[in-house]
């Protein structure tokens, strides 16, 4: 087996997280008063990209500073809590970040990675770790919730229940987060957002301006893939409360320019 494309890897990484500064709000993002007097926070992304974890660790930590901590729920396994809290917990040195990255989701074949395992969502991992090190009375929290949508609407139920005192942000695929019953693909479908209206989520879908997503098309077909959008003209990281006309199911959108493709935090070839 090649190992060199590991150990490049985990040698960019460690490069980059050595010299990442002090983790910080990152980005402005102004939050309206709705969104800090609701508990849980629907956020629909497209897989695998830079700006969008970028967004959500801003939101995420705004958020923690204007209460005590919060919850950030991740689509990864919850198989993986126990390395993820680990994690979490450790000075996030080479071999922390190894033993996670050796898990069998973060591992696995690079062409069936989707996206959630990218290096922008280890990335935003790592800024909530950092975070954690500095603010011990307003933890932020990382949940690994990921399956089908009634499995994830009761992981998050039970979230919110244990960390009464916190707010919930959910990071999922856009389909997930639709408070709306049914979808472009199935009429019928029941998904994530929808079962968990009588918790009154606000519910936000990512906007942008075009670019590339790693994301798949079919089993084995992931990859850097164009993400097409129309220019909206608003500025990057603010968030517009008017449902959009293309979408239903959303109280708003989060507009964060063009997007880029984010890898896989691994390779495995």
């Amino acid at each position: 087996m090649n190992i060199l494309p590991k150990i490049c890897t985990f040698a960019l990484l460690a490069a980059v997280f050595k010299y990442s500064a002090a983790a910080q709000c990152g980005n402005s993002v102004d939050l309206p008063k709705v969104l800090l007097d609701r508990r849980l926070h629907l956020i629909g992304e497209v897989h695998g990209t830079k700006q969008i974890p970028d967004f959500v660790f801003s939101y995420a930590c705004r958020l923690s500073e204007h209460g005590e901590g919060a919850v950030l729920a991740l689509e990864l396994s919850p198989e993986d809590q126990g390395l993820i809290d680990a994690y979490m917990r450790s000075s996030g040195s080479a071999s922390d970040r190894k033993m996670l990255l050796e898990s069998k989701e973060w591992s696995g074949p690079v062409n069936d990675q989707d996206g959630r395992t990218s290096g922008s969502i280890l990335w935003l991992m790592e800024q909530v770790r950092q975070y954690n090190a500095t603010r011990p009375g307003r933890q932020i929290y990382v949940a690994a919730i990921s399956g089908s949508d009634a499995s994830m609407s009761t992981r998050v139920r039970d979230l919110a229940t244990r960390w009464s005192a916190k707010r919930v942000i959910v990071l999922t695929g856009d389909l997930h987060s639709s408070v709306k019953k049914g979808n472009e693909f199935d009429a019928d479908a029941e998904p994530m957002g929808y079962l968990l209206k009588d918790l009154s989520p606000i519910s936000l879908l990512a906007d942008y301006e075009g670019g590339t997503a790693w994301n798949c098309f079919g089993a084995g077909k992931c990859g850097v893939h164009p993400a097409m959008a129309i220019p909206s003209g608003r500025k990057p990281n603010t968030i517009l409360l008017d449902p959009p006309k293309q979408r239903a199911g959303y109280d708003g959108t989060f507009f964060v320019g063009k997007i880029e493709a984010s890898m896989p935090a691994i390779e495995n070839q």
